[in-house]
């Protein structure tokens, strides 16, 4: 009798979070719905002579006839955004295809285990070398949703350091997500927000990278601290002791195999392809056909370097099409939003509402204020690609209103897609590495509140600090 009633309260409190796509759908039936209550508007676009494009003119706002959608223009709104966001979709695609190539070479998981491997007893010191590691490759977005899979390098770590899984779990995917929380060049997110924002690709690089240095520093910092209070003492661990001791009576394996010649060469034609992106970007004004272009040279002469065969490098590339395939369509789907206020013509009369309410506030305050939405938002929609396709098209000319460059309020969108990642549970690659690891959410909380708190303080300074100093 007590276990059913304990069955039962498990089940009462298990709390239903509905899928992305139900929440999109849910979304499209709201603003469709809205299109009939909100009256059309419309700002004259203007040209910017400082970037080259087009934007709002603030003082323009004007009402006209209403257009609201019905069920003809609801049911084809999916297929519009997707056809909208083709440029998008094919590039998650296909990057996902050919990053999945080179992980299947074993190159960066072999690159992993010798550094673990190497420093053996002072592993610890090995910690700040893998963050940074696994930030850049966070940050060029090759190894995001993938770092689950290096989850049981950060408990061998633990293990050599008589840590605990928090700590292992913390150095792995941390180290990822400092890279792409604070990325200056992910495509999936900096890329797609900069492209709907009509802004020339990796624009404002300075500060993006100077950022993202200083947020990795003050990860890699904040992690190291808990490891080197837990090898001192471990009871200080957030786990009880009977978790440490099951925790030293697992058994975890990694790729023991031996990081060799052809694996160098993987790594660094997967190096020097994202440094030739970098160059040709800033130099050239080359776009996302140029990295997508590079990247399919680093994946196949990668695989050919790694040792692969053709069939298995066809196999590797369909593999990272069907995982990359949620986001892309996600994004399509997304899109359809903008689809509909777009054929209602309300999207700028919420955008001049949104301004005469911002309008109260400074500058500065009004771009913190879109960073705080955007943060709260990314509990509904993880995905960054998706987020950037509802909130860009929204946030790009509100920026132009308020008078805040579209650099800043690309800034706004990528921390606050970025930064909530770590916490909320409606991320599955935190709650697959949670698992992966044996731990509790309310663990992983605890742990990791302050750090978020850290990057939530440290992101409002960059963004007052970015529109103060002009940031285009």
């Amino acid at each position: 009798m007590l276990s059913g009633t304990k069955q039962k309260t498990a089940k009462q409190k298990k709390v239903w979070t509905p899928d992305t796509f139900v929440l999109l759908f849910v979304l499209m039936v709201a603003i469709t719905i809205l299109t009939w209550i909100i009256p059309a508007g419309q700002y004259d676009m203007v040209v910017d002579e400082a970037t080259g494009s087009s934007v709002v003119d603030a003082n323009s706002f004007h009402f006209i006839e209403s257009t609201p959608v019905g069920i003809v223009g609801f049911l084809k709104a999916i297929y519009q955004g997707c056809q909208n966001s083709a440029g998008i979709i094919f590039m998650i695609l296909l990057l996902g295809a050919y990053a999945s190539i080179i992980n299947t070479t074993g190159a960066i998981s072999r690159g992993i285990s010798l550094i673990v491997k190497k420093y053996d007893k002072k592993a610890l010191f090995a910690i700040p070398v893998i963050m940074v590691a696994l930030s850049f490759l966070g940050a060029s977005a090759v190894i995001v949703d993938a770092c689950i899979a290096f989850v049981p390098v950060g408990m061998i770590i633990a293990k050599k350091l008589k840590l605990d899984p928090l700590a292992g779990a913390a150095i792995i995917y941390l180290g990822c997500y400092a890279g792409w929380n604070s990325s200056f060049m992910a495509a999936t997110s900096v890329q797609t927000a900069q492209q709907i924002a009509q802004l020339e690709p990796l624009s404002g690089l300075g500060l993006r990278v100077v950022v993202y240095v200083l947020f990795v520093a003050i990860t890699i910092f904040y992690v190291m601290r808990y490891c080197l209070k837990v090898s001192r003492n471990r009871s200080s661990s957030l786990l009880s002791r009977e978790e440490l001791e099951r925790f030293d009576a697992d058994i975890v394996t990694i790729d023991e195999g031996t990081f060799g010649g052809r694996d160098i060469l993987v790594v660094l034609l997967f190096l020097g392809g994202i440094a030739l992106y970098i160059v040709g970007s800033v130099s050239w004004g080359w776009g996302l056909d140029m990295m997508v272009a590079i990247m399919m040279a680093v994946g196949i002469l990668g695989g050919f370097v790694g040792g692969m065969k053709p069939n298995e490098m066809a196999k590797a590339f369909a593999a990272g099409v069907k995982d990359c395939a949620f986001s892309a369509m996600i994004v399509g789907v997304a899109s359809s939003l903008a689809v509909i206020m777009n054929s209602a013509n309300i999207i700028h009369t919420i955008i001049h509402g949104a301004s005469m309410l911002m309008g109260l506030f400074p500058s500065a305050i009004a771009a913190v204020v879109m960073f705080l939405v955007n943060l709260v938002f990314n509990f509904f929609v993880p995905s960054g690609p998706a987020q950037a396709a509802i909130v860009m098209p929204i946030m790009a000319p509100l920026s132009d209103v308020l008078g805040i460059s579209r650099q800043v309020a690309v800034l706004c969108f990528q921390y606050g897609d970025g930064l909530s990642n770590c916490i909320i549970p409606t991320s599955g690659v935190l709650m697959g590495v949670i698992g992966m690891a044996k731990l509790q959410y309310s663990q992983w909380l605890r742990f990791m509140m302050k750090l978020f708190l850290i990057w939530v303080v440290f992101i409002i300074a960059v963004i007052i600090v970015a529109v103060a100093i002009g940031y285009r």
